[in-house]
């Protein structure tokens, strides 16, 4: 669990590393606790503490009270300090930018929760929900749910295949479903009890609506935000560009994701159907509280962030991928749209996804593309992805970038290397971001190549219809405060 190395060099924390200093100042406390009560001397204080700290770790937290109440049995007084100081440090999570959550306390928007005061929290677990493949015909259902049973899932009266895995405090199910007709009926049995029932509608190729944000979490402004988006007459397709839920990587933070499916699912009952997802990855999904340059394949744990378990995004050989071989960057089409989703550097480089870039751009076809960092204007955090991937981005109509929490639209670009820097010219591309569901920043972006900006909340509405794209942004209160259309011109 511990990996200090990055702190002692300078560099920026990972959340991990933000909760052991928080549980250790607790510990700290309560070691003068456990001196205040007389616990008779510091080699007492000492055994608790590093009986204690096995807690920490999932497999080991109930051997560790065992032996603690073992250890202080000849006293009540201890072993009532001692159990709620173990109540306070176990299955800790550490969220940033979610409210109503079992928090233990709350500062700046770092939130601090424990198994212990979650379980107050009358949260749902059981939730559906559509992610799309890189294939027209086929989408992946997948379902949530606290008990594991033989669960079947049939699309139109057929039954389809299932896989599943256990995360924490759920197991995760997936079926891979083709579609074969423009209404499909998708229904959950429990043996042979019906336990949910859905719709899917497959898109009309003429009038398709795409959602974007980015950053959300569950705060007063997202839960705003999310209710003007459910106020959208039209909602075909919705794109997260990264920190979505703000788990901050931590399994124990699984009510984040529960209260993100509730804005979520808002939308799909009033809808009447389910709206598939596409979600980037960002910093707080793998666990990088601040610094989004640091990559993630460098960490010191080379697991698969938690997003990636739960929102399988693509099929390898007609399956879906095991959790070890999914990729963090992949490509959905959505009628005459490729959709296409870039990893910002957490788990896959730049010039790692080079080719595969080249690969998804059709120039027959509308190309728009999402990642969480923004790299335009040239203020940016990662100059290799421009380096990597920027004559490619020149041949996109539309990119969605996200991370830094305010708003901004910049005017048509293209990004040139030459005499081995980046150079920003007129072209045929519009950015726009940054990311501001449920966090607002104080700063804006100001640049000659920037067309508006401002702080505001806000998404974005992507229209394509009948050949042409328009696109506009919507604030908290519901007022659209930018609209522009892309019109089409000579690709580079």
């Amino acid at each position: 669990m511990f990996e200090w190395m990055p702190i002692l060099k300078g560099k920026y924390f990972t959340a991990e590393q933000y909760l052991q200093l928080i549980v250790l100042t607790n510990l700290f406390i309560f070691g003068l606790i456990f001196y205040k009560q007389k616990f008779k001397n510091l080699v007492s204080i000492t055994i608790n503490l590093a009986i204690l700290s096995f807690s920490w770790f999932g497999d080991l937290k109930y051997l560790t009270l065992i032996i603690l109440l073992i250890h202080n049995r000849k006293s009540i007084k201890k072993i009532i300090i001692v159990v709620i100081i173990y109540l306070l440090t176990y299955d800790v999570c550490f969220a940033m930018h979610n409210i109503n959550q079992g928090f233990i306390f709350s500062i700046d928007d770092a939130a601090f929760s424990t198994s212990f005061s979650r379980l107050f929290q009358n949260t749902n677990k059981f939730h559906s929900y559509i992610t799309l493949t890189q294939y027209n015909d086929s989408i992946i259902f997948n379902f949530q749910i606290q008990e594991q049973s033989n669960y079947e899932v049939y699309c139109n009266s057929v039954k389809q295949q299932t896989t599943n895995h256990q995360l924490y405090d759920r197991y995760i199910y997936h079926s891979i479903i083709q579609i074969q007709q423009n209404s499909n009926q998708i229904q959950i049995y429990d043996k042979t009890v019906l336990i949910a029932e859905y719709y899917y509608f497959d898109f009309n190729n003429t009038n398709i609506v795409i959602i974007d944000g980015g950053d959300s979490g569950y705060t007063k402004t997202s839960i705003k935000i999310w209710k003007m988006i459910q106020s959208q007459p039209q909602i075909d397709v919705i794109n997260i560009g990264g920190d979505v839920a703000y788990d901050n990587g931590f399994i124990t933070c699984t009510t984040c994701w529960d209260k993100f499916f509730e804005l979520y699912e808002n939308i799909c009952i009033s809808k009447g159907k389910l709206i598939p997802l596409i979600l980037s990855i960002g910093n707080h999904d793998v666990g990088r509280v601040t610094n989004p340059q640091l990559l993630y394949d460098d960490q010191f744990n080379q697991k698969v962030p938690y997003i990636i378990q739960m929102f399988p995004q693509q099929l390898i050989n007609n399956q879906i991928p095991q959790i070890q071989k999914r990729t963090s960057y992949f490509i959905h089409r959505i009628g005459p749209i490729n959709f296409i989703t870039i990893d910002s550097g957490y788990m896959t480089k730049a010039e790692d996804q080079k080719q595969f870039l080249e690969r998804s751009i059709d120039i027959n076809k509308i190309n728009l593309v999402s990642y969480h960092v923004p790299v335009i204007p040239l203020l940016i955090e990662d100059e290799n992805f421009l380096m990597n991937l920027g004559e490619q981005l020149n041949k996109v109509d539309l990119v969605f970038e996200h991370h830094k929490h305010n708003f901004k639209r910049t005017k048509q670009i293209q990004v040139i290397k030459s005499d081995g820097r980046l150079k920003v010219y007129p072209g045929n591309t519009y950015y726009v971001g940054n990311g501001a569901m449920g966090v607002q920043s104080a700063h804006q972006v100001d640049h000659q190549i920037i067309e508006k900006s401002n702080r505001q909340a806000h998404f974005w509405v992507y229209n394509y219809e009948n050949g042409k794209q328009f696109v506009y942004a919507i604030n908290k209160e519901g007022d659209k405060i930018d609209y522009f259309q892309i019109h089409k011109s000579q690709r580079i």
